[in-house]
């Protein structure tokens, strides 16, 4: 654990803190403050980490809080990595995860390192799934990314 961080299951930081942890480390680009306030209002759990005013970690978890909850982000600041903030926030997503108690608790991974965090909590390879996203949703998302690329406001 590193030294003078603090760590909140409450929607203590601002939207603009969270907001500026996304940027930072090109996570949820196409988000405004606003969109943030809107997600994490949806959330059913939120636990972040901050130096100060600065959020340098979030773990949100969405669903419907009993059927299944997803761990839809864990992010720690790129220069904080490597210190226990992420295992940090983890404790309290499982902590929150146990008091739900859903039928299904799932994440999805996209590279081996983050998969083998996610093993030492208990997570495994879920064989024989299938995935399927919505093209049309993921088009205009991808356009919404490269707007904001190009210096533009994804928002009208």
């Amino acid at each position: 654990m590193t030294d003078n961080i603090t760590y909140r299951t409450d929607y203590g930081l601002s939207l603009r803190a969270i907001h500026a942890l996304f940027t930072r480390n090109d996570w949820k680009l196409y988000l405004s403050p606003e969109d943030v306030g809107h997600y994490l209002s949806r959330a059913i759990f939120v636990a972040s980490a901050s130096k100060g005013r600065q959020a340098i970690g979030l773990a949100v978890l969405c669903g419907d809080g009993r059927n299944m909850v997803d761990l839809d982000t864990l992010l720690v600041e790129k220069a904080y990595r490597g210190r226990g903030i992420g295992t940090e926030l983890m404790k309290l997503v499982l902590a929150a995860t146990e008091r739900l108690k859903p039928w299904q608790f799932t994440i999805s991974v996209f590279e081996a390192k983050a998969a083998h965090f996610y093993a030492s909590f208990g997570f495994e390879e879920n064989r024989g799934t299938w995935q399927l996203i919505h093209k049309p949703t993921v088009d205009a998302l991808c356009e919404r990314v490269r707007a904001v690329k190009r210096g533009k406001s994804p928002h009208p």
